[in-house]
């Protein structure tokens, strides 16, 4: 069997480790080297030798004083948490390796639940969730076995009874307080902007595109399984799609690329201004894009070609005109949400006037524009912009071949592309018919973006991976339009890249994002406008509450039955009904725990009173209860009162009586009480 010690020790190992598994990606990898390591040898030590290391108090103290003092050197208002966060990894560790009191051990917990809410600047995931739900019922745990910790008690052993009612009580404090922590969640004031600019800064994801792209980048992307973003739609009544869109429909727009150099594409950075609010003419096919997107370290945002407008309560939104592209000022480091507003008609692409940009997007390297024109001219049809454009697009989906393997990767890979591997991922047929088309005279663009995605039947949204990147080329033709054409052959691609989607582990990922879904729902997009949204909602269900009696008879009798058994004042109704059940639970708890403890004083004040009347002081400091039973006996043969000796294992028959009340899972009941009172009545 394990000690008391024994136990705790374990409860806060186990936390420790926690609040050091969540800390070490955001400090120097000396120090979570460093503290690790200390709190594992003092593990051994104390495992080989039966206690801990015999370190000075006052040394250990001076430590971390002066490394407290030096990170505070180090805080910078850019991110102000690391130095603080190593200096808790520090101050624990040092309590580790100290001789440890029952203070020691509340230290302990103090410190890593510092380092958990340290934690919490950075993140929103659904895991912390899990991880702080398994620290607090450690901790709980810890509390109770430390509130009646001693000297005498640290070597005790626990039985495995009594520890799981323990466990069993932590359990359930901490179920009490998950309807207190929903309700803090939905009624804390929130600020429309962020009032800390490092708060929720995660770590990154990986991504495709940049302000610039190097042929063969993307292919190291297309097999990545992560998440790259997930997508309600909805039209603008608010009708939910209920079905999958076409493929044809499904490319996800983030960035424009209109400069080539012979191996790369870039993004030139002009016209960008603050996004203004448009709406759109009737006769447009509209749909919203409702987008949690994961981060990725750029500012681009993704929306379904071609996006005419963006909308975000947190950050300010930033488009070029032209190029239909939208970003944040800042790069996206943390999961955010916004709303696309796009048309998906061809016929609906907004018109575009590229002026001055007309040169760049005819720009070729004069050494590959006279390599590549022979080939160029079998496909020009005079006076037919379009018919030349679909030709050459038609010509690459059929005549190449498409893969994520053995890529062309020379000086000239383009060249590499067109005459002699003739296979590649999308950037290469892209790249080349973007290039013929330029030299033929036609305006041309890379876009980069995602194309696909998974409908999620159950929660009714799009899954896109990051191996659904792709690149397509947009071509600008005499109408005043961007002409969207995609030369990457579709059946291979769709082959190559969903060959996976039918079985069974990622049907079962699939359906585990839907959790991931609903708590980004949830808790990322949760703001201070649907908190204002939700409050206004709930003010105008309790009024229909309690103005319902009063509607009833004047006002239409089925109108106001229906309005009641709404949805939404049903929900109204189970919040009040938790909030009572709550404040009845609570104040029953307390009137059970006043009662509890005035029936031990009750009891053990008749008997001290009735011992003080034969001038006996009941209980003398460190005197166990044979001993005053025998002090009892001899002191009522030298009064003369040997009559009175029996009284003696009465008072020994309530001190057992009494100890196995206070400490027993029976307590005081009634017919113990009685049992009480009569030993008090016979002594």
């Amino acid at each position: 069997m394990m000690t008391v010690r024994m136990v705790i020790d374990i409860l806060c190992l186990f936390i420790t480790a926690l609040a050091y598994g969540v800390s070490v990606p955001r400090v120097n990898p000396i120090i979570a080297f460093v503290t690790s390591g200390a709190v594992a040898v003092e593990l051994i030590h104390r495992y080989r030798y039966r206690r801990s290391f015999r370190i000075p108090r006052w040394l250990l103290n001076t430590t971390g004083i002066l490394f407290t003092l030096a990170s505070l050197t180090s805080i910078s208002l850019e991110d102000p948490l690391p130095p603080l966060i190593e200096s808790f990894m520090v101050l624990l560790t040092i309590k580790w390796l100290e001789d440890k009191k029952a203070r020691d051990y509340f230290q302990i917990l103090l410190l890593s639940l510092f380092l958990f809410i340290s934690y919490a600047f950075y993140t929103t995931a659904m895991s912390f969730l899990f991880i702080i739900a398994m620290a607090f019922l450690a901790g709980t745990l810890a509390l109770i076995l430390l509130s009646g910790l001693d000297k005498a008690e640290e070597t005790q052993t626990i039985q495995p009874r009594a520890l799981a009612h323990c466990a069993l009580l932590a359990a359930v404090l901490l179920l009490l307080a998950i309807p207190t922590t929903f309700l803090l969640f939905f009624i804390l004031p929130r600020t429309e902007y962020p009032l800390l600019p490092f708060l929720n800064r995660g770590s990154t994801g990986t991504t495709g595109f940049s302000s610039e792209i190097r042929l063969g980048e993307v292919s190291s992307i297309q097999e990545s399984n992560t998440v790259a973003l997930r997508a309600k739609i909805e039209y603008p009544k608010g009708n939910q799609l209920t079905h999958p869109l076409p493929t044809s429909s499904l490319y996800w727009r983030g960035i424009v690329f209109d400069l080539f150099d012979g191996k790369k594409w870039y993004s030139s950075f002009t016209n960008y201004h603050k996004v203004k609010r448009i709406n759109p003419p009737k006769d447009y096919h509209v749909i919203v894009q409702k987008v949690i997107l994961e981060p990725h370290d750029e500012p681009y945002l993704f929306c379904l070609d071609v996006p005419i407008y963006v909308f975000s309560r947190k950050e300010s939104i930033l488009v070029h005109e032209e190029k239909r592209v939208f970003q944040f000022r800042d790069s996206i480091t943390s999961k955010t949400s916004y709303e696309c507003y796009s048309t998906l008609s061809s016929q609906n692409r907004p018109h575009a006037k590229i002026g001055r940009a007309m040169d760049r997007y005819l720009y070729v390297p004069p050494d590959l524009k006279i390599k590549l024109k022979p080939l160029v001219d079998r496909f020009i049809t005079p006076a037919n912009v379009l018919k030349t454009a679909y030709t050459m697009t038609r010509w690459l989906k059929h005549s190449f071949h498409y893969s994520l393997e053995k890529l062309p990767m020379s000086e000239n890979p383009l060249e590499e592309f067109l005459f002699k591997s003739k296979r590649g991922n999308c950037e290469y047929f892209a790249s080349a018919l973007g290039v013929m088309l330029r030299i033929a005279g036609i305006p041309s663009r890379l876009v980069g973006g995602y194309k696909g995605g998974y409908f999620h039947r159950l929660g009714r949204y799009y899954v896109v991976l990051q191996k659904d990147a792709h690149v397509w080329v947009e071509a600008y033709t005499n109408d005043g339009k961007w002409h969207r054409l995609d030369p990457t052959p579709p059946a291979i691609l769709d082959k190559t890249k969903h060959g996976a989607g039918k079985s069974p582990i990622f049907k079962l990922k699939l359906y585990m994002d839907l959790v991931s879904y609903f708590w980004s729902q949830m808790v990322i997009s949760y703001d201070f406008h649907k908190q204002i949204r939700m409050f206004s909602k709930l003010g105008r269900n309790v009024q229909g509450v309690f103005r319902w009696p009063l509607n009833f008879r004047d006002l239409k009798m089925k109108q106001n039955v229906k309005n009641f058994r709404s949805k939404r004042n049903v929900w109204v109704s189970i919040l009040v009904v938790m909030l009572i059940t709550i404040t009845i639970a609570l104040k029953a708890s307390r009137t059970r725990q006043r009662g509890s403890s005035r029936t031990p004083n009750k009891y053990f004040r008749k008997f001290t009173e009735k011992l003080r009347k034969y001038g006996i002081e009941p209980h003398l400091q460190g005197e166990t209860v044979e001993e005053m039973a025998l002090r009892l006996r001899n002191f009522f043969d030298n009064s003369g009162m040997k009559h009175k000796a029996e009284s003696a294992h009465k008072v020994i028959e309530f001190a057992k009586l009494y100890s196995k009340c206070l400490y027993g899972k029976d307590g005081f009941s009634k017919e113990k009480r009685k049992m009480l009172q009569r030993l008090i009545d016979d002594i």
